[in-house]
């Protein structure tokens, strides 16, 4: 990687749909399709990648099969449609991980890369690797406070490459927190419900204006 340089970026909206999905479903492994767009500059035999999450759709809380996914994406890139945005990859977030340094991919994220990789626009998926490193240490060697960490990893050639780690910035807690309080995880819908009944929407649109009101009203 080092002739490549990837600059990850997350929306208050892709995050928290993310979370939201993710905290629903604490005891079981979450997996959910990102959405956005990325911009590729070339400088001196150096490409440098910046990938903008402009959204997140929650596919599942259990396993992940391919009949599933296919549909899954389908889906997506007809809502996708007429809009700049595409399906850049997934996330991740698996209970064999928990206070792991080191999180690695499950199984299931390499057939889902795998299968991503014939959607249009896109050669390298990425992956969003939900690490629960839930504590640091401090210079003095103490365990420090509380932390998670995403890994970013990129898809090429049938392996995993990382590329940075990333933590959410006080707006995005302050918002999750603000949505947690009014129990909103509790109205999120990924494919598995999707499946069950039509009727619920894994896009989970009904976020976005409460997400738009909150960051409004934090300014």
């Amino acid at each position: 990687m080092n002739d490549f340089e990837v600059e990850f970026k997350i929306s208050h909206r892709a995050y928290s749909k993310m979370m939201l999905h993710i905290i629903k479903h604490l005891k079981n492994d979450c997996y959910g399709v990102l959405v956005g767009k990325v911009n590729s500059i070339k400088n001196n035999e150096k490409v440098k990648e910046t990938v903008e999450v402009i959204d997140t759709y929650a596919l599942s809380h259990d396993k992940v099969f391919i009949p599933q996914l296919e549909l899954c994406l389908k889906m997506i890139e007809k809502k996708l449609q007429g809009t700049n945005y595409h399906i850049l990859g997934f996330y991740e977030n698996l209970m064999f991980n928990f206070d792991k340094e080191e999180p690695k991919p499950s199984h299931s994220s390499y057939f889902m890369c795998d299968g991503i990789k014939s959607v249009k626009n896109l050669t390298s998926p990425y992956l969003l690797e939900i690490s629960h490193s839930v504590d640091t240490l401090s210079k003095d060697g103490k365990r420090g406070k509380d932390a998670i960490y995403y890994q970013i990893l990129r898809y090429d050639n049938s392996n995993f490459d990382f590329c940075m780690n990333f933590q959410e910035d006080k707006d995005m807690f302050k918002v999750v927190k603000t949505l947690l309080s009014r129990y909103t995880q509790n109205e999120i819908s990924d494919f598995d419900d999707h499946l069950l009944d039509t009727k619920q929407d894994f896009s989970n649109e009904f976020i976005d204006g409460m997400i738009e009101k909150i960051l409004a009203s934090n300014n």
